[in-house]
């Protein structure tokens, strides 16, 4: 399931309530709704609910309001419905997608055009600057054992309750242990015709 609505692309001090809160009313809301509807109706066993978060979930992005907070809840909503999947024995499998900015995508455009001129540079240069971050994502299970996030691997650091990380020890954060790390995987496979 992918749904939503274009983030701004300004300062938190120049965005209005409505402009901050556009994400949460539009892809949380998609998002709890569908996902309340796979359980209810429910989906025949053996299906899969991928919700399609964004790498900002983790990462943050701060010229785009509640984008990044919206997205790491869609991320919370497909853990809590895979939970729910489990108590229930519905067999339905939820998972959240965080990939990383796609440039040529509208909505990133979008981004790189907000960020470029954020940071005073040409949309080639932010471009450029991405290329030079390793590109390779990870598959964790998140909080209930079934489910599945993809996390970009420029993330040093992601939030998991009650858990001490390597990389960020002073954080209760986790990041890259054999607990928590599930496989590699190459973005090639979430490309169509490949």
């Amino acid at each position: 399931m992918t749904a939503g609505a274009f983030p701004p692309a300004a300062p938190l001090h120049e965005q209005s309530w409505h402009e901050f809160s556009v994400n949460w009313e539009v892809d949380v809301k998609v998002a709890f709704h569908f996902s309340k509807a796979a359980l209810t109706l429910p989906l025949p066993a053996g299906s899969t609910v991928i919700l399609i978060s964004s790498g900002a979930a983790l990462a943050g992005s701060p010229i785009s309001g509640g984008y990044a907070g919206a997205k790491r809840t869609q991320i919370f909503i497909a853990n809590y419905a895979q939970k729910e999947s489990d108590r229930l024995k519905l067999a339905i499998t939820f998972t959240a997608l965080a990939p990383r900015m796609m440039p040529e995508s509208e909505l990133g455009k979008h981004a790189v055009a907000g960020y470029a001129r954020y940071l005073g540079i040409s949309e080639a240069d932010f471009i450029q600057s991405m290329d030079s971050l390793p590109p390779q994502p990870t598959l964790r299970p998140g909080p209930w054992r079934s489910s599945r996030t993809l996390i970009d691997r420029r993330v040093k650091c992601s939030w998991s309750p009650g858990r001490a990380s390597k990389r960020c020890p002073d954080r209760n954060l986790a990041h890259g242990s054999a607990e928590t790390l599930a496989s590699e995987v190459s973005l090639r496979a979430f490309k169509p015709g490949v």
